[in-house]
């Protein structure tokens, strides 16, 4: 295919449509045509978007909940081609990525796991709050987390208690999804006839170093769009400005 005029949107969508907010298909809908209407002003020249949303889509046979959630919202979301009111026709595809973009066709099994436990956890340094009064007791709620976790038998703080750390919790998690988006956004800026812009939406600043990486390798216009203002980190962004990537914060105005 030729990729001239081509954008790549890789979205990081539990960064930007968090599971513990609800959100609609129609508030996903419209955020992402927000997206698009922001970058279809900002590249003129762009006449194809490749919309990839990335997160743990499958579960170690099929689709896990939250993949199932989000492929329920794809039929909801801005349709291509897309005729702007200046008779400028834009395609695109919006789909989910599965798989790495230059990598095998057939999805990646568990970028979503479910585990029992929970990571170690540590308390801020002493002296906690005055209002804590019970400091070293299996009564105060940090201390009891402390002490769930702290031995590799991580069994209850409570005497009486034979109740362990995996049996009492489970936990979450997202496996691949972050070095898969960050695979792509290099790859594509060394595709040959490589795409005209690389957008990452997301405000993890761990996307800083392939953005970067991607900035000075390839020819790409390279973007970032923080889509929370509370995951926007300030140091980040300063540092990818200074290089040339352009950083957008998104308005909810």
């Amino acid at each position: 295919m030729d990729t001239s005029g081509v954008c790549l949107i890789a979205v990081d969508y539990d960064n930007a449509f968090p599971p513990s907010t609800s959100f609609t298909a129609e508030e996903v809908s419209q955020r992402v045509t927000r997206w698009l209407q922001l970058l279809e002003s900002l590249l003129p020249s762009i006449s194809q978007f490749e919309v990839r949303l990335y997160g743990g889509w499958y579960d170690d046979l099929d689709l896990s909940r939250r993949g199932s959630e989000v492929a329920a919202v794809l039929p909801e979301l801005p349709q291509f081609p897309r005729t702007l009111p200046t008779g400028r026709i834009l395609r695109g595809i919006i789909e989910m990525a599965g798989a790495p973009i230059f990598g095998p066709t057939a999805p990646l099994l568990e970028t979503y796991r479910v585990r029992g436990s929970l990571p170690r956890v540590r308390v801020a340094p002493r002296p906690l709050p005055d209002s804590c009064t019970h400091e070293a007791s299996a009564a105060c709620p940090a201390m009891a987390l402390k002490s769930f976790t702290r031995h590799g038998s991580r069994e209850c703080p409570v005497p009486a208690c034979s109740s362990t750390a995996s049996d009492v919790f489970v936990s979450h998690e997202q496996k691949m999804v972050d070095t898969m988006i960050a695979t792509d956004v290099v790859a594509a800026s060394l595709t040959p006839d490589g795409y005209e812009a690389i957008v990452v939406i997301s405000g993890d600043s761990d996307f800083v170093p392939p953005m970067l990486t991607a900035h000075r390798l390839g020819e790409a216009h390279i973007i970032q769009i923080c889509p929370r203002e509370d995951e926007r980190a300030d140091r980040a962004t300063a540092l990818l400005e200074a290089e040339g990537v352009t950083v957008i914060e998104e308005s909810h105005e």
